[in-house]
């Protein structure tokens, strides 16, 4: 990691990861003593973005194309994860919607919870952090949940309604299948863009050093109740450039 000091605004810190299939280069603002950890967690989601674009371009080497577009929201009904932060960084965007799409989203939020809690899935999602479970089991409940048909919170008319904030596993996700495969993906059968490293796992490795607790991971459909039942994440915090090293060690230890 280097830095460029600004004496007139945040410091520029350029942040170099070395993947198997190639290097990203990403720059990463950060201000000049302490930043919240939420805010460092939206800086950074850039990176799978990158990531994700990196992946599209070896595939395509193949002769591959990527078949995701707008209006196909089959993957916004599967199992969402996000680092405890990005949970967080969810509640706080919908505070700032506009409030007719705010009372929507949050009816949806409240809607999946009453389903969730109907079919008993709501208490199996703690799966998501107990490392005792097998991958036979995940796959079983991830199974359960994408034929319970919930659509994100954030889907409307088959597209995101939150785009550009995205969370890290939405944007590393990527297909080259035939799209119609994805809406019954468990039988058909799904080719994904290869990625080797998910943003979400360094992130929650990130959020667990601070607090000092296990590694996490929290369901999108969660996110609410999660940053209810967590509030000091909203103000943890520690010097940005501080937090960018940390990061980018767990980053190393997150690649595939």
């Amino acid at each position: 990691m280097t830095s460029k000091e600004n004496p007139a605004g945040p410091r520029s810190l350029e942040l170099n990861v070395e993947l198997p299939e190639g290097t990203i280069n990403a720059r990463v603002d950060v201000p000049e003593g302490p930043m919240r950890l939420v805010e460092f967690t939206s800086s950074v989601l850039v990176l799978s973005s990158e990531v994700a674009a990196m992946g599209e371009r070896q595939v395509a080497k193949q002769d591959y194309k990527v078949s995701c577009r707008k209006g196909c929201g089959a993957c916004c009904r599967q199992l969402i994860p996000l680092a405890p932060t990005e949970a967080v960084m969810i509640a706080e965007l919908l505070d700032n919607l506009p409030s007719e799409l705010q009372a929507r989203v949050r009816d949806r939020f409240e809607r999946a919870e009453e389903r969730l809690r109907e079919t008993g899935l709501w208490d199996k999602l703690c799966a998501l952090d107990d490392p005792d479970v097998s991958e036979e089991e995940m796959i079983r409940i991830t199974r359960e949940y994408f034929e319970l048909g919930l659509a994100c919170p954030f889907l409307e008319d088959e597209a995101c309604t939150i785009h550009e904030l995205r969370p890290s596993a939405c944007r590393e996700y990527l297909v080259v299948s035939p799209a119609e495969h994805c809406s019954n993906p468990y039988q058909a059968g799904i080719t994904r863009v290869p990625i080797s490293l998910r943003l979400s796992k360094a992130l929650a490795e990130l959020h667990a050093e601070l607090f000092a607790v296990s590694p996490r991971l929290v369901p999108l459909t969660k996110a609410l109740r999660f940053e209810r039942d967590n509030p000091r994440i909203r103000g943890l915090g520690a010097d940005g450039a501080q937090l960018l090293q940390m990061f980018s060690a767990h980053l190393r230890r997150a690649i595939n």
